[in-house]
């Protein structure tokens, strides 16, 4: 997820570069609660541990935290967290580790993309935006084309960001082409990626216009 960190288009440079400032300042910690997934749970039974990254302000064992999925929120509590195989009751700023969240919660929607917020944030897909949760993904070429569920509405030529991304500089990939499909998904050709990156249940994020 991560629709906070964009802002409405103005050009795409700017865009872009007005998105990587903030996510540079925001990796500093101090911008609140930002503990994303980076890796999509074997178990997804209530109370299995999600190994996370702690991007943003220190949480706590017992935290109200909000799991923000690709097409849905749940308010919840952080249980236990460990580090390093010891069990913690702080995950920092860039630290690592394992949380387990309250036995209520729905891990059955939780992939590599999903992430821990404030609680109350608000994570709908704003206004002229578009999400779309990759299901698979076929090379062709150079390019490749990603299938999925997607919310919002996406344009033939502009810009998106894919997630999760391990090189800041592949974050980005042009629209090449959309089609609607019979079974209600959207399909979307991204120029110059690799089909071998995916996972099912990553994200293809569009600017909100």
């Amino acid at each position: 997820m991560g629709w906070r960190f964009w802002a409405a288009e103005k050009s795409e440079a700017e865009t872009s570069l007005e998105a990587l400032q903030e996510e540079d300042s925001s990796s500093a910690g101090g911008d609140g609660i930002m503990v994303s997934v980076v890796e999509t749970p074997a178990d997804r039974a209530p109370g299995s541990p999600l190994s996370c990254l702690n991007e943003g302000d220190p949480v706590h064992v017992g935290d109200r935290v909000q799991l923000a999925t690709s097409f849905g929120v749940q308010e919840t509590s952080i249980v236990s967290i460990t580090c390093e195989g010891a069990p913690s009751v702080t995950l920092r700023y860039d630290e690592r580790g394992e949380i387990v969240l309250d036995s209520t919660t729905d891990l059955s929607d939780v992939y590599r993309t999903s992430c821990l917020m404030d609680p109350n944030t608000s994570d709908a897909v704003p206004d002229g935006g578009f999400l779309l949760q990759v299901h698979t993904a076929e090379q062709r070429d150079k390019d490749v084309y990603v299938v999925g569920r997607a919310s919002g509405r996406v344009t033939q030529g502009r810009t998106a960001v894919v997630s999760p991304w391990t090189d800041p500089r592949e974050r980005f990939a042009k629209v090449k082409e959309v089609e609607e499909l019979p079974d209600g998904r959207i399909g979307v050709l991204l120029a110059k990626r690799d089909a071998s990156t995916f996972e099912f249940g990553d994200e293809v994020q569009y600017f909100a216009v």
